[in-house]
């Protein structure tokens, strides 16, 4: 629950987390991932779009695993070789990638114990076993249908947001890029469409980041379904019959006034990201 002695003068960024239940980080690398490139990015399938084993779906920092059963994400780091294929590293696995000309993405599983070495060409490299995947046009399949948008704002987080002690970021950077993607028609305010969405999508973000298991996609549903109506409430209590919200209105916003309407995950949330966002506290 949010404290009611917060001061009106705190950061946007500890402001829009908390109103938006900004997502809990953990185990976050310790220096800036590079980011996917924009060719590799989106949905794809294995073996095909139409009868699919598998799903990935690839957003500038994170790969997101869907079965019929469940989901994953991991956090991945992407580099391109002078061979022509790409080096992806997934939680600490390195795999080499490449994209064929016939559209198919192909990822090599090397023989056990051998590390990548990209000074290979990719016909030498000892790969054990492969997996391909087919681009798909579709969203990913429901619960994961708000996948791009939310692993946009995770991927904003990380990138802008994130404090260490390599990389200190800008406090009004990260304010004005968080505000940015969440703001989808660039109006420069936050209406209710934006607000509720932003809120099942952190909802959603912390179903997949709070455990590293594979989570069944029936309970992403369930949860999503329960809070509906509590972040509705939310929307509601801060909008207060207006019809957005600006950067200033943050800021200035009296956060107590809202401390009493969360369900009761959203509470969970907040608490937790205060514990992983110490900084969000001062």
């Amino acid at each position: 629950m949010i404290p009611n002695n917060y001061s009106r003068k705190e950061s946007y960024m500890r402001v829009l987390c908390l109103f938006l239940c900004l997502f809990i980080f953990v185990n976050l690398p310790q220096a800036k991932a590079a980011n996917i490139s924009d060719t590799l990015q989106g949905l794809w399938a294995i073996p095909d779009c139409k009868t699919p084993e598998q799903f990935i779906y690839h957003s500038a920092r994170h790969v997101l695993y869907i079965t019929p059963k469940d989901a994953q994400i991991k956090k991945v780091r992407y580099n391109p070789t002078s061979k022509g294929y790409f080096a992806l590293t997934v939680e600490g696995q390195e795999f080499p990638m490449n994209l064929h000309n016939d559209g198919i993405l192909e990822i090599g599983i090397l023989d056990k114990g051998i590390a990548l070495d990209i000074n290979q060409e990719w016909d030498d490299l000892p790969i054990d076993a492969r997996r391909e995947y087919t681009r798909c046009d579709q969203h990913p399949p429901s619960p994961h249908n708000i996948a791009p948008s939310s692993l946009e704002i995770l991927d904003t987080l990380h990138e802008h947001c994130y404090k260490d002690t390599q990389d200190t970021q800008d406090t009004q950077i990260c304010q004005a890029k968080l505000f940015k993607v969440i703001d989808k028609n660039n109006d420069n305010m936050l209406e209710e469409d934006e607000l509720d969405l932003a809120h099942l999508q952190s909802l959603y973000i912390h179903s997949l980041i709070r455990t590293t298991a594979p989570i069944n996609n029936q309970r992403i549903r369930d949860l999503l379904g329960t809070e509906v109506a509590s972040a509705q409430m939310y929307t509601q209590k801060l909008l207060k019959g207006k019809h957005g919200v600006t950067l200033k209105d943050l800021q200035d916003y009296p956060w107590g006034y809202m401390s009493t309407i969360h369900g009761q995950n959203l509470r969970v949330i907040h608490q937790d990201l205060l514990g992983f966002f110490p900084a969000l506290k001062q």
